[in-house]
């Protein structure tokens, strides 16, 4: 069962609108320059031009490095929590895929606003305000205890062999 529409982009792929269209006024810049005389990828003054597939995609939130690295730790994520849950990805129930989907998804949106507050030097800003980094943080985290919750945290013992248990007794009475 797809719940995802058929016109939505490929998972991993940015949604909605990644930048100015710079395709029209004669492929003008954001900063009104034209084309670079030598680089396509560039306007006059130097910047990279949107939709190009030069270095602007390289870094930052809008690249396909930035998506395609977010979708391979959700997919880890998912994989060893369905591995941990007994199941293959082709066995496991439709509640469970969903289940660990969500936990993923709240799993990447922590660790970023964790990583987020790291860069902005803590949880409150200079005049003692939370910063929204900790209130997405906390958000995500608490999607996160559900999700795992709702999975199940299962610790199992691990399985003795009485024998065991017999031979080091044995052993230890013929010091």
């Amino acid at each position: 069962m797809n719940l995802v529409p058929e016109d939505l982009p490929a998972p991993g792929e940015p949604i909605g609108e990644v930048g100015a269209d710079t395709s029209g006024a004669a492929g003008l810049c954001k900063c009104g320059r034209g084309p670079h005389a030598s680089d396509p990828d560039r306007c006059a003054a130097g910047h990279p031009r949107i939709g190009s597939a030069g270095p602007a995609l390289l870094v930052g939130p809008n690249s396909r490095v930035f998506w395609q690295a977010q979708a391979s730790v959700r997919d880890e994520i998912e994989q060893s929590l369905i591995r941990d849950a007994g199941h293959t990805r082709d066995d496991a129930p439709e509640a469970l895929r969903l289940a660990v989907s969500s936990i993923a998804q709240a799993a990447v949106i922590q660790q970023s606003a964790f990583a987020r507050l790291i860069e902005s030097g803590g949880p409150l800003t200079n005049r003692g305000r939370q910063r929204r980094a900790f209130n997405v943080w906390v958000a995500a985290s608490d999607r996160l205890d559900r999700g795992l919750r709702l999975v199940g945290l299962r610790r199992l013992p691990q399985p003795i062999d009485p024998m065991d248990a017999v031979r080091a007794a044995v052993a230890e009475a013929n010091r």
